[in-house]
This record gives structure tokens, C-alpha cells and sequence, in this order.
């Protein structure tokens, strides 16, 4: 019989998956491995931009916090945790160019969260 962390952890497998596919559909032909926005690249505020500013980085802290849960795993559960210390910190970092290229990132970064929908 399956327990509550079971289908918790599922769950956030589940939402993970589905927020980095959102925000890979969302950038379309402007997805890059690298942080920096490329030269003719347009702010995204729409689709999964609208629920949190980095879905990409969002997507995959949700699928590994859903898997160390659903796995029972105090070592997965502390890899997380500093998984999600650098994607915060690289994110800041990417927050910086993004302020520099798009003058409307200000407002979007006042109105959107950065990782995790309405809380952070």
C-alpha cells in the first residue's frame, strides 16, 4: 500500500516534469544552455514564465525533492537542498543580464516569484 510520501513524491515528480516542459515550450527557439540571454532573444513572461521566473530551474528542484521524498532519501534530501542553493545563486546572476537587456524585467521580477510559485 502506497503512503502519503509515496504519492508526495510522485506528485512533485509530476509537477516538475510538467513546469520544465511548460518552460521549454514557453522559450521555444530562444532555449539555451547558457544563462546569459542570447543577442536577438525577447523577455518571456507568459505560459510557465508567468508562474515562476525560472521554470527550467524550478522544474528540475521539484522532480529531484519529488524523487528523494518518494525514494525515502535523507542523502537525496541534502544533495536538494544545495541543489537549489545554486540554482538560486545562478539564477541572481542571470537576473542581473536579464535587468540589463529587458527594461520591463524589473516590473515581472516584482510580480513573479523566482523558484517556487507564490512562495519564493
Amino acid at each position: 500500500m502506497a503512503s502519503l510520501q509515496t504519492y508526495g513524491g510522485q506528485a512533485l515528480l509530476l509537477v516538475g516534469a510538467l513546469i520544465t516542459f511548460a518552460g521549454v515550450v514557453s522559450l521555444g527557439r530562444w532555449l539555451t544552455p547558457f544563462p546569459q540571454p542570447l543577442p536577438k532573444s525577447q523577455l518571456r513572461t507568459g505560459g510557465a514564465y508567468a508562474l515562476v521566473r525560472h521554470p527550467l530551474y524550478s522544474g528540475i528542484l521539484f522532480m529531484a525533492f519529488g524523487w528523494s521524498l518518494y525514494s525515502n532519501s535523507l542523502v537525496g534530501l541534502a544533495f536538494d537542498v544545495m541543489l537549489m542553493v545554486f540554482f538560486d545563486r545562478k539564477a541572481a546572476r542571470e537576473e542581473i543580464w536579464l535587468t540589463e537587456k529587458f527594461p520591463g524585467y524589473v516590473a515581472y521580477r516584482g510580480r513573479v516569484k523566482k523558484l517556487v510559485p507564490w512562495i519564493y
